[in-house]
């Protein structure tokens, strides 16, 4: 096997993920090599014990295949308000977040495939962000960022901004649920800012020599994801002001970000000028009119034109972070033991039941029957799906728009109707002027006059005539007045007799 090989091997995760599990004498995990044919690592965290993180981090280190890395981890069952008492999972100590984040610096620094990386709900300190931080700033795949629920705070988070301020190649940023309030909205508006200062100039530079601009191939961020912070109406008003100016940004979801309807106003009147925002999603802040909340994403989706977009809705399950406990086994069976019962019960009351009896359950059993059935259709539809709702609006907002576009055509068509009647009669006008001059020319031609010098008598009352016979005059006594300066007296007087001039 020659050096290139091992080269090769070395770089791809999978084999060297194999050869350090051996070296450090453990199994490789099944929860780690399940993705690796997409070139894709996503595991949950919290399953890797703290033997099984040495070659895992060892393997990241030195990657240069995957594509994505995803690593999550969940949080600690709770009953109440006191936490369960469990082992606590080795991705949560100080000791493993540390070394993950050095080999994900190191990763992102050599790595020339890495273009998403996801790390979800994973207790960074202060230390770990600054080395995450050199890894993305010198980064030059990246395309996909996200710390969705990693609870980093706005002073962590202005230190991402930092690092990824000049970035070429990042297009998303997910930062759902990680504790940011206005402040951290202020370093995003300034990035889409800066960005977009430097892409005008940029714009300029291809539009030269009557070129037009490619805007979508122009590097920085597309879509930013700030849902589940309290950066309320001043984060609003914040990104508000950045987009009146930005023609690049496409998506911004800000759900459950405390926003009422004040801030929803101010984005609204940004949105008037800004004609390629293509998502913005203000759903789940309950203080926002639900009419003024229906005007902008309508608003938004007839940027869109009611298309296939590349940036889609997030949909409600992306957003909520609460889930309904599950309830514990004997629970379950003491519930199913106790419906036994009640039915036994049921069984025997009916027997000793008449007729009559029997016949008024069945008539209140219809009438609860359709209830129940009015319930259910009502519950159906207000359990209706985002996607559903999402699909409904934007089948509105496409119809609503060919009809737009159908009145545009024929309030066109009669203007082009009336036009092209008023240039029929223009064409009729002309050309019986053309017949009159045709017969005009005739007539003249026709016509002839005894007197010869009719022609330039009548010549000569042009004043344009006149006015050139007399600067001939004025040239030629010019002509004479140089002469005699000259001391060409003889040819000055010769000019001068009347033979001469004859």
């Amino acid at each position: 096997m020659n050096q290139t090989q091992k080269r090769q091997q070395k770089e791809d995760f999978g084999f060297e993920y194999e050869r350090l599990c051996a070296q450090f004498s453990c199994c490789p995990s099944s929860r780690v090599t399940a993705n690796l044919k997409d070139y894709k690592l996503d595991f949950n965290g919290d399953r890797i014990g703290l033997k099984e993180w040495e070659p895992l981090l060892c393997s990241i280190k030195v990657n240069k295949s995957l594509k994505t890395i995803s690593i999550k981890s969940v949080k600690q069952p709770t009953e109440g308000n006191k936490l369960v008492k469990k082992k606590v999972a080795a991705i949560r100590s100080k000791e493993i977040t540390i070394k993950l984040a050095r080999a994900l610096k190191d990763c992102l620094v050599n790595s020339p495939c890495l273009e998403c990386l996801v790390l979800q709900n994973i207790p960074f300190r202060e230390q770990d962000i600054y080395i995450l931080a050199k890894g993305f700033e010198n980064s030059k795949s990246i395309k996909h960022l996200s710390f969705e629920k990693s609870k980093i705070g706005d002073t962590l988070f202005k230190v991402i901004c930092k690092s990824i301020k000049n970035s070429q190649t990042l297009v998303s940023i997910n930062v759902n649920g990680c504790g940011l309030t206005w402040k951290s909205a202020e370093d995003l508006a300034s990035i889409i800012k800066y960005q977009a200062t430097n892409r005008f100039g940029e714009a300029w530079q291809e539009s030269l020599r009557y070129r037009k601009p490619n805007l979508d191939q122009m590097p920085g961020l597309r879509r930013i994801s700030i849902c589940n912070n309290n950066i309320g109406d001043c984060g609003a008003r914040l990104f508000a002001d950045a987009l009146k100016d930005d023609l690049w940004l496409k998506a911004l979801d800000l759900q459950q970000c405390g926003i009422s309807s004040e801030g929803a106003l101010v984005i609204q009147q940004a949105i008037t000028f800004n004609k390629t925002l293509l998502v913005l999603d203000l759903r789940r802040n309950p203080q926002i009119d639900y009419g003024l909340l229906r005007s902008i994403i309508e608003q938004v989706m007839i940027n869109a034109r009611g298309e296939h977009i590349d940036y889609q809705w997030l949909s409600g399950r992306n957003c909520t972070e609460t889930r309904q406990p599950k309830k514990s086994s004997n629970y379950s069976c003491q519930t199913k033991s106790f419906q036994n019962k009640i039915t036994k019960k049921l069984l025997r009351d009916t027997k000793r039941t008449n007729y009559q009896s029997c016949y008024a359950d069945a008539n209140t059993s219809v009438h609860v029957n359709k209830i129940n059935v009015k319930n259910s259709i009502s519950s159906t539809f207000e359990s209706i799906s985002d996607g559903d709702n999402e699909k409904l609006m934007r089948e509105k907002v496409k119809q609503e728009f060919y009809k737009e576009k159908c009145r545009k055509e024929k309030y066109l068509r009669l203007i082009a109707v009336a036009k092209s009647k008023q240039l029929e009669e223009e064409k009729k006008c002309l050309e019986n002027e053309i017949v009159q001059l045709k017969m005009q020319l005739a007539d003249a031609k026709a016509v002839k006059t005894s007197n010869t010098f009719d022609l330039p008598v009548k010549s000569l009352d042009d004043e344009n005539v006149l006015e050139s016979i007399e600067a001939s005059f004025e040239r030629f006594q010019q002509f004479l007045d140089m002469l005699k300066e000259l001391g060409l007296g003889d040819l000055y007087s010769q000019l001068q007799k009347p033979e001469v001039i004859k």
